[in-house]
């Protein structure tokens, strides 16, 4: 039998929640993003894309596209709080 890596596992769950329930899976990722940002901060970004990378590496499509997620949440929510305000301009004489 062959080892089913965790994020086919979790793809499929989700996939069966949806399908028979109608939640919408996206609050997972909302749920991991703001978990991981609430435990390392900024540092979440790197975790999600080291994640991303090894399901590449390991061939696992679902997982990646679920961490893509988690990353695009973690994103969502950094820029939610980003000041974009810019700074006053001195005046040189």
């Amino acid at each position: 039998m062959q080892k089913t890596h965790d994020g086919m596992k979790a793809q499929s769950m989700l996939k069966t929640l949806e399908d028979e329930s109608g939640i919408d899976p996206g609050c997972y990722f909302a749920t991991v993003a703001d978990s991981l940002l609430g435990r390392f901060g900024e540092r979440a970004i790197a975790i999600a894309a080291e994640a991303v990378q090894k399901m590449r590496n390991l061939g696992d499509e679902s997982g990646r596209e679920m961490w893509e997620g988690v990353s695009a949440e973690i994103w969502s929510r950094l820029a939610d709080h980003l000041d974009f305000t810019p700074e006053p301009m001195a005046l040189v004489h």
